[in-house]
Order: C-alpha cells, then sequence, then structure tokens
C-alpha cells in the first residue's frame, strides 16, 4: 500500500507539476512521506539530507528580511505563526529565529560598549556569578557569549598598559608552575587571559626558535606535522600564530636589496590592483605587504601613475 501511494505521488510530480526542490523539503507531508524514498532521491539528483543542510542556516534575503521585521514588529517572537503565516513554511521558525538574532546583533553595531551595558554586565556577574553568560545574556540580548566573556575579561582587571621586564619574568615563572592555565595567571597578573597568552607566545620566542622555524618551513614547506616535530613543547596554534605575525620566519621571503624582477613584478601588480598591499604582496610573491607599501612610496610613488589620479 505505501509503495503504490509513492508511485502515484512520483507519477503525478513527473506528469503535472513543475517541482520546486525546497517547496517539497519544506511541505511537513511530503518530506515526511519522501524522506526513505531512493526514487525521489534519485529524482532530484541530490539527497534529500543534503537538501536540508543547504536550506538550513542561510541568511535571509533583504526582501525576505523586511517581511521578517514587520512581522516581529506585530507578533513578536512567534517564530512558528510567522514561518506559516508570512514564509508559507519555507523557512522554520529555528532559521527565522537565527536570523534575527543576528539582525539584531548588527543593528547593535557591535564592536563599542556602552557604559550602562558594562553597568549591567558587573550588575548580573554579581548576581549569578561569572561564567553565567546565558543567563546574563538574557539581560544583554545584544550581545553574545563571546563577547560577554571578553568584556568581563577587559573590565575585571585592573593593569593596563605596557609589559615590565618584572612581569615578564613573573609570567615565565607562573608558566614554568602552573603550565598554560591562562585563566589562573590571569588572576594572578590582573591581567584579561587573552593578554596574557599573546604575551607569553611573544616573550617565549628566542632567536634560535625563529631560525629552527625558518629552516623547517624551508626544509619541509608547510608540513605541519614534521614542523611540530621541532618543536614539542608548543602547540599548533602557537607555532602558526607566531609564524603569520613574524615574517622573518618565512624562507620564501627576500629581506635583501629589491630585485629588477620583483620591481617590475610590483610596478605591474599596483597598476592593476591599485594600494591593496595584501594582494600586491602575493603577485610580487617574495616581499610582506609592508615592505611593498614601504619601496612604493620609497623609490615609485609618482603623480598620475594609475589612470591619472594622484595616489
Amino acid at each position: 500500500m505505501k509503495m503504490q501511494l509513492l508511485r502515484n505521488l512520483c507519477f503525478a510530480l513527473k506528469t503535472f507539476v513543475t517541482v520546486d526542490k525546497k517547496n517539497i523539503l519544506n511541505n511537513p507531508c511530503l518530506n515526511k512521506s519522501f524522506s526513505n524514498s531512493r526514487r525521489l532521491k534519485t529524482y532530484f539528483n541530490k539527497p534529500l539530507y543534503e537538501l536540508r543542510q543547504e536550506n538550513e542556516g542561510k541568511s535571509l534575503s533583504p526582501q525576505e528580511l523586511n517581511i521578517l521585521k514587520d512581522a516581529v514588529e506585530k507578533h513578536g517572537n512567534r517564530w512558528k505563526y510567522i514561518s506559516q503565516e508570512y514564509f508559507q513554511l519555507r523557512i522554520k521558525p529555528a532559521r527565522l529565529q537565527d536570523n534575527w538574532k543576528r539582525f539584531q546583533v548588527k543593528k547593535d553595531n557591535g564592536s563599542r560598549w556602552k557604559p550602562e551595558e558594562d553597568q549591567i554586565l558587573k550588575e548580573c556577574v554579581e548576581k549569578y556569578g561569572v561564567g553565567r553568560w546565558t543567563i546574563i545574556g538574557q539581560h544583554l540580548p545584544n550581545k553574545n557569549y563571546n563577547r560577554l566573556r571578553l568584556r568581563w575579561e577587559a573590565i575585571s582587571k585592573s593593569r593596563r598598559g605596557p609589559w615590565s621586564p618584572e612581569e615578564d619574568k613573573y609570567l615565565l615563572e607562573l608558566v614554568d608552575k602552573y603550565g598554560k592555565k591562562w585563566s589562573k595567571i590571569s588572576d594572578i597578573l590582573k591581567r584579561p587571559f587573552y593578554v596574557v597568552s599573546k604575551r607569553y607566545n611573544i616573550i617565549s620566542w628566542t632567536e634560535e626558535d625563529n631560525l629552527r622555524l625558518h629552516d623547517s618551513i624551508k626544509e619541509h614547506g608547510y608540513n605541519w606535522t614534521k614542523i611540530m616535530e621541532n618543536f614539542p613543547d608548543k602547540s599548533l596554534v602557537e607555532v602558526k600564530n607566531y609564524h603569520i605575525t613574524h615574517s622573518r620566519t618565512d624562507p620564501n621571503i627576500n629581506y635583501g636589496p629589491w630585485l629588477q624582477e620583483e620591481v617590475e613584478s610590483l610596478k605591474e601588480s599596483v597598476s592593476v590592483r591599485g594600494r591593496k598591499w595584501t594582494e600586491v604582496a602575493k603577485d610580487v610573491g617574495t616581499r610582506t605587504r609592508f615592505q611593498c607599501a614601504a619601496y612604493w612610496r620609497r623609490h615609485l610613488h609618482q603623480p598620475d601613475f594609475i589612470s591619472g589620479e594622484i595616489l
């Protein structure tokens, strides 16, 4: 009986209608009936689970977002009702709610905290305790978990400014004693944990480490498994981040005098890309973006070089 029903439905779809994959996917009746139908999976060329993944988590189009704004203004957070009445179940309630949260965060214009928000955060931490970010987030709906955590680290630690030699020495001693337990060390030094970990990653590297990383990349390329054999006391994240922020560990970068081929590549790239130095450096291949920008300003910067415009 079930197979006969499936045959009839597939025949009807093939014969009388132009099938919209996503509408079929979001139709609860057809979705449930066809979830295990091999014939339907073959007919649509893609398995249903792939279509579900495509349809979930995507951002709404500007037109859909405007519809959602009007709907939320009238009906609040009745996501099931909005999904049914405004989107005919094409967009699931959970996806609508997720997009609305993202819109609220963007609307907040993100990076800066207001004094009154800091005060709310302090009161909530005093009331609920450190780490109860889900509950605290209900009082600051435009701030996500990570922003609440990082902001509390920033405003709860008293020390600011440059590191003294005594602090650097003390930091190394604490890491020897406790390991890389940044929260514990952060409480002792009265500095945010992300500042502490970043500082340690700078001062713990020696010239010998720089040379070893340079030679490892030269020998193995970017085979990090092989490279990490030379750094048993460091994590992969630490080594990668250090390499990204310290170009002298890259054997492909030339720090000697500029060659004529490099100068020609620089001229050609700037004529095409303008002063987008990251892209220019990729075209040159053997210089960093800072080197390209500095050489351009010192030796090649002339009016009317690019499209008759003064740079």
